[in-house]
């Protein structure tokens, strides 16, 4: 067997170089032609820097782009949907009472039964609250239409347990996020919502440069900004119903509660911003389900929730601003008396609420029955986080009637005609 040496690979001079070249010496230099090759030496060192060069332009330009959002526009902006909402009732009205915050203001403060209730007719009261809202909506939305506003107005802002639940796993319409630094919202949403809210601010501003150029909807206006649930819904009454909204809020609302951390600092930072605004801030805590309350009692969602509401106690007592706080036991009185044998007509909503309803469709205010024996405020409630049309007429006339004591406790005070009119050629802020 003949063996037929064969010949090595060719290697050129640069590669050559490479391996005689002495340690820390430029083997480009070493082989006489600095263009052909890479010290591998040299290339890590590039590789290594540029995640680093990397990192710090992105910084660089997100704090230019920062700058330049805030000189534009320092505060964060309301949601499209919730300006246009403003917009559409502040070129009618020019209110001394106007509700914030979340669904269950939006569904249950009636602006009129709220003035019936405190026995006055020159209020002009509005509501400009919107599901999913928070303090942080609260305040983008009177910051930029306070100037329609009266001098100093009643603010009644609802405030609910899941607005201050870290672990709520919905952020909003984007007031809470672009009032956070970009560290809180990685921590509250993640990384891929905190990206994504980096241009919240630019978003807003062509909204709002938009919003006069888009007029909102009827169903969201709604009759001065309140909306009413269909009081024929059985979602207050059916076991089934109910069995199924308690396993929805237990995994949002409830959703291991952290009632103390960065929403509740944001919570406390935007009341009180409210309150240096000029706006007579009332808290309002209202009242949920009886079922609802039963299945809270002695459990740990429900010390969370008493932990909130003395948390929301300390902080009226801070700002010395008043706070009323409603449980479904405050709907009873308002029911009209009747039997619930049916061998007397129930009493019709219209009779209980004094006229303002607009159907006189009899209305069974008496307790339900079956396996979870319902109290008589049950009826009163569209689901166990909301009242129905019925239930939020009656309780805006008890905050009607709670803010007429304010009044004549001096707690709160409402400005006169010639001060209203003095404010009349104010116009939102751009």
């Amino acid at each position: 067997m003949t063996l037929v040496p064969v010949a090595p690979p060719h290697r050129s001079a640069s590669f050559t170089a490479l391996r005689a070249a002495p340690h820390g010496a430029d083997p480009a230099v070493s082989a006489g032609d600095a263009s052909c090759a890479v010290a591998p030496k040299s290339l890590r060192r590039i590789l290594r820097r540029m995640p680093r060069a990397a990192l710090l332009g992105a910084g660089l330009a997100a704090a230019m782009h920062y700058a330049i959002v805030f000189q534009v526009g320092p505060h964060p902006h309301p949601h499209r949907m919730l300006r246009q909402k403003a917009a559409a009732l502040t070129a009618e009205h020019r209110p001394s009472v106007l509700a914030l915050g979340d669904s269950r203001a939006e569904f249950q403060i009636c602006p009129d039964a709220v003035a019936t209730g405190m026995n006055r007719e020159d209020l002009d009261p509005i509501n400009l609250a919107m599901a999913n809202g928070d303090s942080s909506a609260g305040l983008a939305v009177y910051r930029a239409f306070a100037p329609a506003c009266a001098p100093r107005p009643l603010a009644l802002l609802s405030i609910s347990f899941f607005s201050v639940n870290d672990h709520y796993p919905f952020e909003g319409g984007g007031e809470l996020l672009a009032s956070m630094t970009f560290g809180d919202r990685w921590r509250l949403f993640g990384g891929r919502a905190a990206l994504a809210s980096l241009f919240i601010p630019e978003r807003s501003m062509i909204d709002s440069r938009l919003s006069p150029f888009t007029r909102a909807p009827a169903d969201v206006v709604g009759e001065l900004g309140f909306l009413r649930l269909d009081p024929a819904s059985d979602g207050g009454t059916s076991t089934e119903r109910i069995e199924k909204e308690w396993r929805r809020i237990a995994c949002t609302w409830f959703l291991d509660p952290v009632v103390e951390g960065i929403r509740w600092q944001q919570t406390v930072k935007d009341i009180t911003s409210l309150h240096e605004l000029g706006a007579q801030i009332v808290l309002i805590d209202m009242p949920f389900h009886p079922v609802l309350e039963r299945r809270l009692a002695g459990t740990p969602h429900g010390e969370a929730l008493r932990l909130f509401q003395g948390n929301m106690d300390a902080l009226a007592a801070k700002l010395a601003i008043p706070l009323l706080r409603y449980t479904s036991a405050d709907l009873e009185p308002a029911i009209a008396p009747g039997r619930c044998d049916g061998e007397s007509p129930p009493a019709t909503a219209s009779h209980a609420l004094g006229g303002f309803l607009d159907t006189d469709k009899p209305q069974d205010f008496c307790a339900g029955g079956g396996d979870l024996r319902l109290p008589a405020s049950a009826p009163f409630f569209f689901d166990l986080l909301h009242l129905n049309e019925v239930g939020a007429l009656v309780i805006s006339r008890r905050i009607g009637e709670d803010l007429k004591a304010l009044l004549a406790e001096g707690r709160i005070v409402l400005h006169d005609e010639a001060s209203l009119h003095r404010s009349a050629d104010a116009r939102p802020l751009p």
